[in-house]
């Protein structure tokens, strides 16, 4: 299984102004068109307004107009994806770079990722791309997150979601989920496993998953 970060941030507007103070009556300095390549300064966000590195000095974009991730589909370099936030949600954008239109988009509701990996989908029939959405949960009593989400058969939905937890009391406890992606589908099967405490008691479940090119069927 191959694991690889995804950020590549990008304009998703069809012209994003790049303005000098983080106020649209500023400066603004240049007009950038649709999928352009910007460097966004870490932890910049004021408000609706992104910091971002500008030539020798740093300029202002409005967040809306920023994808912090984007990625092309390892089957077809005309297909991009990019991922833009409304309220707290994501939303996953399928965008044709010949055709110049939006061709799909997937909500995920209330979930803000922290990372993106992509996961390796080559020999995986009729599908375009398998990624992780990561939220870390960053402190003691937290869950981290995952959604999967898979863009097979032209259809883009999520597949898997999984978690893990740590409690901080002295009793041991705690819950574990995890899913396993094959290189190759037809070789080896996706298995989905649980591990958790409860009052102290280890107890864990197992399932494993096919993919046939369609759908993805349970094993019994």
């Amino acid at each position: 299984m191959h694991y690889m970060q995804l950020t590549n941030p990008i304009t998703c507007s069809i012209s994003t102004k790049v303005y000098s103070l983080p106020d649209s009556s500023s400066k603004i300095i240049e007009v950038l068109d649709f999928n352009s390549p910007i460097i966004p300064i870490k932890n910049s966000e004021i408000s609706d307004w992104i910091l971002i590195q500008w030539l020798s000095d740093t300029a202002y974009v409005k967040r809306a107009d920023v994808a912090l991730y984007s990625f092309y589909s390892s089957k077809n370099d005309k297909i991009l994806y990019f991922l833009t936030q409304q309220d707290q949600s994501t939303i996953i954008n399928k965008f044709d770079i010949t055709q110049q239109q939006l061709i799909d988009t997937l909500v995920v509701s209330n979930f803000s990722p922290d990372r993106i990996e992509y996961i390796n989908s080559e020999e995986w029939i009729n599908t375009e791309l398998i990624i992780g959405l990561n939220h870390d949960g960053n402190c003691c009593g937290c869950s981290d997150q995952q959604i999967y989400l898979m863009d097979a058969n032209k259809d883009l939905n999520i597949i898997f979601k999984t978690s893990q937890y740590q409690g901080d009391g002295e009793i041991e406890e705690g819950f574990t989920s995890n899913i396993y992606f094959p290189n190759d589908p037809t070789k080896e099967n996706m298995i989905y496993s649980e591990h958790g405490y409860e009052e102290g008691e280890s107890k864990g479940t197992k399932k494993e998953y096919q993919w046939d090119g369609k759908n993805i069927i349970e094993q019994k």
